[in-house]
C-alpha cells in the first residue's frame, strides 16, 4: 500500500500498480512462477537492485564493491552478459578500474566500449586519464581526436585533449582545455 502510493503519481496504469501489489504480497515466497508478468517483473527489479547497488559503489569510490556488484560476486548474479555488454555499464567497470589504479585493465574494458559503441562519451574523460597514467601517448591523442570529431560541446572531449597536452607538458594549453571542459558542463 505505501509503496502504491509512492508511485502512483507517476501516472502508471492499474495493471502495473496490480503487479507492485502482487509483488509485495509473493515478495518473501519463492512462488513467482504461476504468473509470469510477476515473475519478469521480479527480475526486473532484482537488475534495477543490483544496477544500483554498482552505481552507488562506484560514487562511493567503493570501486572492488562496484566491480563485484557488476560480476555478481557475494553469492548474488550480477547483470547477464547481454545486459553488461553495454557501453554504459562497461564504462562502469572501466571507471572501477581506473578508481583501483588497474589502468591496464581500464584500457581493455574502455578499449571495448569504442569497439562497441564509438559514439559513446559516458567515460571516456575517465578512459584518457587511464591512457595518461600508461603514458599512451598515440592512443590518448587518437581517443582525443575522435571525440572532439565527436561533439565539441560535451566536456568528454576537452578533458581527453586536456589530458593529451598535459602529457606532452604543454600545460598552459591543457589548463584551456580544462577550463573548456568546465564551461562545456560546469556542474
Amino acid at each position: 500500500e505505501p509503496l502504491k502510493k509512492a508511485i502512483s503519481p507517476c501516472l502508471l496504469d492499474a495493471n502495473t500498480l496490480e503487479l507492485i501489489s502482487a509483488h509485495n504480497i509473493c515478495r518473501g515466497s519463492s512462488n513467482t512462477s504461476s504468473d509470469p508478468r510477476l515473475a519478469s517483473f521480479q527480475a526486473y527489479l532484482d537488475l534495477l537492485v543490483k544496477l544500483g547497488t554498482a552505481y552507488q559503489s562506484l560514487a562511493d569510490y567503493r570501486w572492488r564493491d562496484a566491480l563485484e556488484a557488476l560480476a555478481g560476486g557475494n553469492g548474488q548474479t550480477g547483470p547477464s552478459a547481454r545486459q553488461l555488454a553495454t557501453g554504459r555499464l562497461l564504462s562502469w567497470a572501466g571507471r572501477a578500474h581506473v578508481d583501483g589504479t588497474e589502468y591496464a585493465l581500464a584500457r581493455q574494458v574502455f578499449r571495448e566500449v569504442r569497439s562497441r559503441e564509438p559514439w559513446q562519451l559516458t567515460g571516456m574523460d575517465v578512459y584518457s586519464t587511464a591512457l595518461y597514467q600508461l603514458q599512451a601517448d598515440a592512443d590518448l591523442s587518437q581517443l582525443a581526436h575522435d571525440l572532439l570529431d565527436l561533439d565539441r560541446g560535451a566536456p568528454e572531449p576537452w578533458c581527453a585533449a586536456g589530458n593529451c597536452f598535459a602529457r606532452q607538458r604543454e600545460h598552459h594549453i591543457a589548463i584551456r582545455f580544462f577550463r573548456r571542459a568546465i564551461k562545456t558542463e560546469p556542474y
